[in-house]
């Protein structure tokens, strides 16, 4: 099941700058106020769009907890509940936990007006904020460019743990193999999709010319029959 939600995604719709909001919650907001005051205080509108999605506050389920992050608003349908898949970057579908109280298509930030799917699993949850720590094979390696950093990206080593509020969080920069990439990807698109319609605009011309052409040599061959004299239809 998550192999059929990352191929409704491509790599470009990937969010990688969501997991550095997520952040664990003992429960969800239950009334609108609330959800206005930590939505508020969450300040999802500091966080960089994802291709242009602005990224809106959720609550929601992660793993085996609640969480609170900042991510692009999406259409959750099939009445199941939602949660936040770190690989996306984004809110999905959790079929494995069915929603009857929940209608067939809901907006993914409205997750946490349905009780059943913001229960935390775990008797002890973990507040904190999880943190992406990426550790170099090879230290010796300086990577002074975007592109020499993504030719290093099979040698880092990635996993999350939990960071208590209390304490001061550690920054640490991640270079991501996505901005040039993409780019590249959508001008290759863009120029597909060119010479697709180029293509049919020749082909169409071509077709409406031919067409011309056989009306004509239709319409003269008519005018050759229909003028000849009767005298030599006996």
């Amino acid at each position: 099941m998550k192999n059929y939600r990352h191929k409704r995604f491509t790599e470009i719709d990937i969010c990688y700058e969501t997991n550095n909001s997520l952040e664990f919650v003992n429960q969800c907001p239950d009334t609108e106020i609330l959800f206005q005051e930590r939505s508020r205080r969450k300040n999802c509108e500091s966080y960089p769009q994802c291709i242009g999605e602005p990224l809106v506050y959720h609550c929601v389920r992660f793993r085996e907890e609640l969480v609170e992050v900042c991510a692009p608003r999406g259409l959750i349908t099939g009445f199941c509940c939602a949660l936040f898949d770190e690989g996306l970057g984004r809110v999905v579908e959790d079929y494995f936990h069915p929603c009857l109280g929940c209608p067939f298509v809901y907006q993914s930030d409205d997750a946490s007006k349905y009780s059943k799917c913001v229960e935390s699993k775990r008797k002890t949850p973990t507040l904190g904020r999880y943190e992406r720590h990426t550790t170099l094979a090879d230290k010796s390696n300086s990577i002074g460019t975007s592109k020499a950093w993504n030719s290093q990206r099979s040698s880092f080593a990635e996993e999350y743990h939990p960071v208590k509020l209390y304490e001061t969080p550690v920054t640490i920069s991640f270079a991501i193999n996505g901005g040039e990439d993409i780019q590249q990807k959508r001008k290759l698109r863009r120029g597909h999709f060119a010479f697709i319609a180029f293509s049919t605009i020749v082909l169409l011309v071509f077709i409406i010319w031919l067409s011309v052409l056989i009306k004509k040599r239709y319409r003269k061959y008519v005018t050759q029959c229909s003028s000849s004299p009767t005298e030599n239809w006996i």
